[in-house]
């Protein structure tokens, strides 16, 4: 069979050389939008087991000429906005069911617009949450006593109006939507934390109000007399440092981190345990299955990476690293010997002029926008797939693998591109292909030789131009498998073919 692999892949690469383009159009790409001067994706991220998509997304448009700013979703177009004046980006609750914004009257009144319905004036809003359970809608407003130096401000939470405050920030929800929960300040150094309408400790300062994602465990960030800032989770105090910033849960709220500065250093506090001290300290955040803590930190100039307190590499510039899902790969942007590269899993992999954007796909490849002089051009797994004039932001929806985005055209408009696929074909040629890996698998002597082919496989494949592979398809959609030799190793031509077709589908050709 090894053999035999290595004939017939020479046999087809010889014949590809003389054979006339890919005539079938297997994929394509095509605007699903009216043009706007801007477009601005709003999504709705679902989570599976195994992979991140969009369930659903919908667009905020601008159309400067007459004013209006548009909702497309399912790629109907609603203009809402053409009544109110300055109306904001609007908020959905998960299940998108439900929508709100903040817009104003010509008096210069705010008021919520919920579900198409006005709610409340006051001299201003904001901060607008849905509960996780979509059943409440709450906001912060406020109102000018006796002129402007003298102002009231108050929580909205389902049209009940709470009490009186200075200022009020960081309004959040536990994930169980039982408990409202925010910071007001009564007096200059008089700060507490109010849970349903009910005060609780007060500190000089309080802010960053989080709860972890099991909603187990509720966290802020507090100062006391010295004027030292500090941790509290669960009504616990921790140690006090100079300034507190960034804190955050693992997915899983296994743990918790945050960034402290003491004595003109920095540092992560993982679990109250401190890391490395260094100059500064950018970011941190959890691998997704939360068994790792990246930090970005810098030292004398240079950017430094480091997961679970070991550093790696040094750069000019290190961006916000990416996972899959599944938490065994990651990817991040640097800057090293003034070129764009990225690495991936602590490799660096390629270089680029200015990359844009990368994200990993439904599958786990690797899609890079780089930016070239005058078009962006898109990346998937170090192929070059498309070129652009601009391409502003990419995403996916479930088993779509080529994915969505939105495209500046040469008239200087936004349009929403999506790759339209016959997605029946995808299907039965996906069942097509594991039926034929399951047949092979009896014909070769181990799994260990059979995935030794496979391996190679791929590898020729992915290795071919677009122009080739296509090519390439032409010739096995033209072979009699019937016939002759051909007859005598059909399953493996026919998988050859399926997973040529799915290169072509993934590459959008």
């Amino acid at each position: 069979m090894n053999k035999t692999l290595v004939k017939l892949a020479l046999f087809t690469w010889v014949l590809v050389s003389s054979t006339s383009a890919f005539a079938g159009e297997i994929c394509r790409e095509q605007p699903i939008s009216k043009e706007y001067d801007s477009i601005q994706p709003i999504f709705n991220y679902m989570w599976t087991t195994d992979k991140l998509f969009i369930e659903d997304t919908i667009f905020m448009a601008y159309d400067n000429d007459n004013y209006k700013r548009s909702l497309i979703q399912s790629w109907a177009v609603n203009e809402i906005y053409e009544e109110y004046n300055s109306p904001s980006t609007p908020v959905f609750s998960s299940d998108w069911k439900k929508f709100a914004f903040i817009a104003s009257n010509e008096d210069l009144k705010r008021f919520v617009v919920s579900d198409w319905e006005k709610l409340k004036e006051y001299d201003g809003v904001k901060s607008l949450v849905y509960s996780p359970n979509w059943e409440e809608l709450s906001y912060i407003a406020w109102v000018f006593w006796s002129g402007i130096e003298e102002t009231k401000t108050f929580v909205v939470r389902n049209w009940e109006e709470g009490n009186n405050y200075e200022n009020i920030k960081d309004l959040n929800y536990s994930p169980d939507s039982k408990d409202l929960v925010y910071a007001a300040r009564k007096a200059q150094d008089e700060r507490i934390i109010v849970k349903n309408w009910e005060e609780w400790k007060v500190y000089n300062y309080v802010e960053d109000l989080i709860y972890s994602p099991n909603g187990e465990n509720f966290v802020f960030t507090a100062q006391a007399d010295d004027y030292k800032s500090f941790i509290v989770k669960n009504w616990v105090e921790g140690k006090h440092y100079n300034w507190i910033y960034r804190q955050v849960f693992s997915p899983d709220s296994s743990s918790f981190s945050y960034m402290a500065e003491e004595n003109w250093s920095r540092f992560a506090v993982r679990d109250w345990v401190e890391g490395n001290r260094y100059d500064n300290v950018w970011n941190i955040m959890y691998s997704p299955d939360g068994k790792h803590l990246i930090v970005i930190w810098e030292k004398d100039g240079k950017y430094i990476i480091e997961k679970d307190w070991i550093a790696f590499g040094e750069y000019e510039y290190i961006g916000y690293p990416i996972f899959t899902l599944d938490g065994s790969s990651f990817a991040y942007v640097a800057y090293k010997d003034w070129k764009t590269i990225i690495i991936k899993n602590w490799v660096e992999i390629e270089w680029y002029d200015q990359i844009a954007h990368i994200m990993f796909q439904p599958d786990w490849k690797l899609i890079v926008i780089n930016r070239e002089w005058d078009k962006d051009v898109l990346i998937k797994e170090w192929q070059k797939i498309g070129e652009y004039r601009s391409i502003n932001m990419m995403w996916y929806s479930e088993d779509d693998y080529l994915g969505t985005f939105v495209s500046l055209l040469e008239r200087d408009k936004d349009v929403v591109m999506k790759y339209v696929c016959s997605e029946s074909v995808l299907s039965e040629t996906k069942e097509e292909l594991q039926n034929l890996e399951t047949s092979l698998k009896t014909k070769v002597e181990s799994d260990v030789r059979f995935s030794s082919l496979v391996s190679k496989l791929d590898t020729l494949v992915w290795n071919m131009t677009d122009e080739k592979l296509t090519k390439f398809y032409t010739v096995l959609d033209n072979t009699n498998m019937e016939s002759g030799t051909f007859a005598k190793y059909k399953d493996l031509l026919l998988y050859i073919k399926a997973k040529v077709w799915l290169e072509i589908y993934e590459r959008g050709l």
